[in-house]
């Protein structure tokens, strides 16, 4: 796959590459199905070779291409508490010196962790999670995940925006899974793409527009 299949302009893409490679925190954002396993594959592809990557996951998705560089964890979604699992491995890891370290997929068991390791001060982290928009990234998937959890999720949208760099969001579309926006949380700069082809109803996967037309 390509940055092209995503219909993902080049420069953008050398862009968030080279942001990627000064250590930003990088969330992939998007549906079921939509692509965000794949296009943080192909990013982790274009980190530099001397880049140390850690990933943890409870499903083995990512490719690290660096074998010599890179360290992979796994914490079992049946394990007695995956939470405290997650905890214990990302405290662990951190002291790893990782610079990059790839969280997989947020979910209820390791929202809370990854809330932490931002408020660390680490830099160079990338992860995905389900939603529909960037915004609802911040203040809705994250947080939700974290309250159900049991802990306390007050203000972690705003503690999202001081900590995340960059939101990529993704959406399947009839003409296929396409980067629709690139949002920067800390300056509120979005960028909108494919807008002449399609466009979405608030808050939901529906989409609208002509979708037979050529340009």
């Amino acid at each position: 796959r390509s940055f092209a299949d995503f219909k993902l302009p080049e420069d953008i893409a050398a862009k968030l590459i080279k942001m990627i490679n000064q250590g930003c925190n990088l969330i992939i954002s998007g549906g079921t199905s939509s692509g965000k396993t794949t296009l943080l594959n192909l990013f982790v592809s274009k980190t530099d070779k001397d880049k140390r990557n850690i990933t943890i996951e409870d499903a083995m998705e990512i490719d690290l291409p660096k074998e010599d560089y890179s360290v992979q964890f796994f914490v079992g979604r049946n394990d007695k508490d995956p939470k405290r699992a997650f905890a214990n491995k990302i405290n662990r890891i951190v002291r790893m010196r990782p610079d990059i370290l790839i969280i997989g997929e947020i979910s209820v068991d390791n929202a809370f962790p990854a809330l932490r390791l931002f408020n660390t001060g680490h830099q160079g982290s990338f992860c995905t999670i389900h939603a529909n928009s960037p915004e609802d990234a911040i203040h809705e998937a994250f947080p939700r995940n974290i309250e159900m959890a049991n802990y306390n999720a007050s203000n972690v949208g705003d503690s999202l925006i001081k900590f995340i760099d960059v939101i990529i969001q993704l959406h399947a579309t009839p003409h296929g899974k396409q980067v629709t926006e690139i949002y920067y949380p800390q300056t509120g700069e979005k960028l909108k793409l494919g807008e002449d082809d399609y466009n979405f109803e608030p808050n939901t996967n529906v989409l609208k527009g002509d979708f037979q037309r050529v340009n």
